[in-house]
């Protein structure tokens, strides 16, 4: 059992002295999506790593996190998103403890839009707790730019870098098949995501380009398809279900476009697992929607389904060449490879002495 890292001697780097290996507790507020697998994927591979997922009630969760700092003794706790109802008072316990604290961050921990029902910040507590617990964690790891200015509109990080997620490019990938007249979009579907994810408007759409198949993939989560299966028209297809990831790389290859014409989105990993596949982005201005995108991107005002109809079109008629630049700017900008190396250096940096599984091999 190691010592609080608050309290660690200088590592012994005598010749033949072995590196401890990072111990990192990862913290998830829910079963993992598949950006989250992708972490946990790269964290077992460098590090000692345990996982704890939130699942069963805050006394649960209180009881576990500090069983594991007291007994496993990590060097950090790293959470992915900075949840209200458990992020200080964790944060806290961590840091009496002598644990390192990172978050990622960048979602609907971070803001606030009550014009669409969205973000922690709506709610004035949450707001608060969100500034006492920024100046105490040890650093944050925003998944995009904006995220990150975000972040500090509501404190002052001791530390933060911006670490995008990543695409593997080498599983989405186009294939020899047809580009069909299809508009894709991905999005659970409940009252939020109507306006948030830009559903309606994508719905709508296809009323001004009725020879193209609309196609939204996503569960209902709380009856609200009922909404947009009532103002649709003929030509769009709704998948009401989980689709496994090998399915939705079809649609990608498939799909001639991909929209996104949401009012807020932290990165937009859908958008660019698509233009990796080859499909043309249509996206708003909004929040990281142009860092994704680029200049490449089609790129329409909100809530204006007429527009989405024609940009999706438009589509229909991009090159060869230019699907090729899609796939290309996502493939040197939003590689795996740099999320593996750069979450790893970050967390690494934090407990000076500790090293990769690989190092010590």
């Amino acid at each position: 059992m190691h010592t609080p890292s608050s309290a660690v001697s200088p590592p012994d780097t005598s010749p033949g002295v072995v590196p401890p290996i990072l111990k990192v507790l990862l913290l998830l507020p829910y079963a993992p999506a598949a950006f989250m697998q992708a972490d946990v994927d790269i964290l077992s591979r460098h590090f000692d790593l345990d996982v704890l997922v939130h699942s069963r009630g805050k006394l649960r969760l209180a009881l576990e996190v500090l069983r594991r700092l007291l007994f496993e003794r990590p060097d950090v706790l790293l959470m992915w998103f900075i949840v209200p109802s458990y992020a200080l008072p964790v944060t806290l316990l961590a840091r009496l403890l002598g644990v390192r604290v990172a978050f990622v961050t960048g979602g609907y921990d971070i803001v606030g839009m009550p014009e669409v029902g969205y973000g922690a910040l709506r709610i004035p507590l949450f707001r608060a707790l969100l500034r006492l617990t920024i100046p105490v964690a040890d650093l944050f790891l925003p998944f995009s730019r904006s995220a990150s200015r975000q972040l500090r509109r509501s404190g002052k990080p001791r530390r933060s870098c911006v670490v995008y997620p990543g695409v593997d490019s080498v599983f989405f990938a186009p294939d020899a098949s047809e580009r069909e007249p299809l508009a894709l979009t991905v999005a659970g579907v409940n009252a939020v995501t109507l306006r948030q994810k830009g559903l309606l408007a994508f719905v709508q759409a296809a009323r001004y380009a009725p020879d193209m198949r609309w196609v939204l993939v996503g569960r209902d989560l709380d009856g609200s398809l009922e909404q947009l299966r009532a103002i649709a028209t003929p030509n769009v297809e709704f998948v009401d279900r989980f689709v496994p990831v090998d399915e939705l790389r079809d649609l990608y290859r498939r799909a001639s476009c991909y929209v996104q014409a949401s009012i807020h989105e932290g990165f937009g990993i859908a958008v660019a697992e698509a233009m990796c596949c080859g499909a043309v982005p249509i996206v708003t201005r909004r929040w990281s929607l142009p860092e994704v995108a680029g200049d490449l991107g089609s790129y329409v005002p909100l809530d204006d389904p007429q527009a989405v109809a024609r940009a999706a079109t438009e589509s229909l008629h991009a090159p060869d060449n230019v699907r090729r630049e899609l796939r290309a700017r996502i493939v040197t900008t939003y590689p795996l490879e740099r999320r593996e190396r750069e979450l790893t250096d970050a967390l690494l940096a934090l407990v000076p002495g500790r090293a990769r599984v690989q190092d010590v091999k």
